[in-house]
């Protein structure tokens, strides 16, 4: 029994041991993670099959997958009365047809578009088409394009694009489409397996997924002409169509691409054979939004889209008629209403829109606002108007300064400049004018001349002066220049083929403005002291010379006025001048 006893406990010691030893060699880890897509195992019926008369497809992948949106992310075409069922049973896939009324002698395809991933780590089966025939053939055509933003021509991602056969100026608004698909992160677009002949084509951001243009906020795009498909290309291997579809969008543009059928060669086309512009449907409206209560006697009136004219008339309490003054912004969709009376009661007025009667309103001048611009000093009532920087001064323009409220007095020769010069300073006394009607922006007229200075600009308080008796306080702004060959200039040289209205712009590289301009054939234009950076150019084709771009109409088969853009980027770099041509090519050109 004892010897018993040791044989144990000399075991025990030993895997102790042996068990702490291990101990110290790693930790155990999970291995790498699995970034596999879910695989095709079988399918039934299998792809391309004709005569197709069964309820259901049935998919089984090599492990267990969940569904993502199946109502957005499945399509088929032609679209049903009643979309198929999409479910799980283990894991297989069913697509189930039995409340779907399917059509003698069609190809349809159901199109898998990022709906199906793996249960552990969500990697998305590629995009994939399941095709199909109730008759003795399958299509063989196609056509694909790309899809982009009529303006910025961006790529569009996730459009719905949309084939009617039907000769009609409102299809995409009431009529049911024969083909559908949607576009990639690249803005392609690809339809397999379709009938041949003639479409017409169109695009649209499906925001109510009903596909029909039915809502203003929707981008549209369409083509006039009818399109042409064109035979499908031959592939390396026979089950491309149904997997990767970025397959068949290479092989439409490579070139030397061939369809071989029996004696029939077929150039493969351009994969931008059909190319749309999309754009959202101008809405020309003029509606009012909203009042927001900004400072004390200081309200502003919001509406959408552009007003031309303008004008607030009182329709209440008309023997007392508190004095108003208004600014429309440069955007023209608000308006800024000053009382120049502080009276505190309650107004009705009447707005009106380009010379049209609108809305009711009711507008109290002397309503307090959740918080004040205006500062008090502790030992006197004197209020002061807020004072700011509409554009900061440089060594190549002037400075403009923003008041809070309209100006109704100010006092001459009161503001001076101090620059410095060698060991001294002079100062130097300052014109200004106001570069609005309601006198809120002053320009001070003063050329900052010398490079790497500190200018001080100076004004003492009470120069200017509002209805209210509001004054300034006095005001010290430094302007810092720095030297000339810190700038850079540009000289872009812009041909065209045709004498026509182009806005030219250049553009920063967050796109935004940098300068405009109008000219009517090949010119060239210098762009001057400008920030060492990128820089690209955009030219839009100004059809009816109103100075801006306009989208397009489709109802009135309009298109969007032509935006193109420069090939690429130009540096501006410091102490330089680059000299660039842009050879404007429009796609009637090419």
């Amino acid at each position: 029994m004892r010897i018993r006893t040791f044989i144990y406990g000399i075991t025990a010691i030993g895997l102790s041991a042996l068990l702490c030893r291990c101990a110290h060699i790693g930790n155990i880890t999970g291995g790498s993670k699995d970034t596999t897509p879910p695989q095709i195992l079988s399918q039934h019926p299998e792809d391309y099959s004709t005569r197709f008369h069964d309820k259901e497809i049935k998919i089984t992948f090599d492990e267990f997958v969940e569904l993502v949106s199946p109502e957005s992310n499945f399509l088929i075409s032609p679209p049903l009365d009643e979309n198929p069922q999409y479910h799980l049973k283990g894991k297989t896939l069913v697509i189930d047809f039995k409340a779907c009324n399917l059509d003698s002698n069609t190809t349809y395809i159901v199109l898998c578009d990022h709906a199906v991933k793996d249960y552990t780590e969500g990697n998305m089966l590629p995009a994939k088409n399941i095709v199909f025939s109730t008759g003795d053939y399958i299509d063989t055509m196609c056509l694909c394009g790309t899809i982009k933003d009529a303006f910025t021509m961006d790529a569009v991602k996730g459009a719905y694009v949309i084939l009617h056969t039907e000769d009609q100026d409102s299809a995409l608004c009431t009529l049911t489409p024969r083909y559908i698909c949607k576009t990639d992160a690249k803005g392609q677009y690809m339809f397999v397996n379709i009938a041949d002949r003639p479409y017409y084509i169109s695009a649209l951001t499906d925001k109510n997924q009903n596909l029909k243009y039915d809502q203003s906020d929707e981008q549209i795009a369409f083509q006039k002409q009818m399109v042409m498909p064109y035979p499908m290309p031959a592939l390396p291997a026979a089950d491309t169509l149904s997997g990767d579809s970025t397959a068949l969008v290479d092989s439409l543009s490579s070139a030397g691409m061939e369809n071989k059928s029996d004696t029939i060669t077929t150039p493969a086309p351009a994969l931008d054979s059909c190319h749309l512009l999309m754009f959202t449907q101008t809405d020309t409206t003029v509606k009012f939004l909203k009042k927001e209560l900004l400072a004390l006697y200081h309200y502003q009136l919001i509406f959408r889209n552009k007003a031309e004219s303008f004008l607030l008339r009182q329709i209440s309490n008309t023997d007392t008629l508190p004095g108003i003054q208004t600014e429309m912004v440069p955007t023209r969709d608000t308006v800024h209403v000053f009382f120049t009376d502080t009276i505190n009661e309650t107004f009705e007025f009447q707005i009106e829109i380009n010379g049209i009667p609108t809305d009711t309103i009711e507008l109290n001048p002397g309503q307090k606002p959740p918080g004040s611009r205006l500062t008090k000093k502790s030992d006197d009532d004197k209020k002061y108007v807020s004072t700011g920087i509409a554009r900061q001064g440089t060594l190549f323009q002037h400075l403009i300064l923003k008041f809070g409220y309209p100006v109704q007095v100010r006092k001459e020769h009161q503001m001076r400049m101090i620059v410095p010069k060698d060991t001294v300073k002079d100062t130097i006394y300052v014109d200004s004018h106001f570069t609005d009607s309601l006198q809120r922006y002053l320009e001070i007229d003063f050329d900052f001349s010398q490079e790497k200075t500190a200018y001080t600009l100076l004004c003492p308080d009470s120069v200017f002066y509002t209805a209210y008796g509001w004054t300034n306080d006095s005001i010290a702004i430094t302007v810092n220049t720095a030297a000339i060959k810190d700038f850079g200039d540009v000289n872009l040289y812009y041909n065209f083929y045709a004498t026509n209205t182009y806005i030219v712009e250049l553009l920063n590289e967050k796109r935004q403005i940098v300068q405009s301009d109008t000219i009517t054939y090949n010119k060239k234009i210098s762009y001057l002291h400008l920030t060492p950076g990128k820089y690209t150019a955009r030219v839009i084709i100004d059809e009816n010379s109103n100075g801006r771009w306009d989208s397009g109409k489709y109802v009135e088969r309009i298109q969007p006025e032509k935006v193109i853009y420069y090939p690429g980027w130009i540096e501006a770099k410091a102490n330089w001048t680059i000299e660039e041509t842009f050879d404007v090519v429009t796609e009637e050109k090419q």
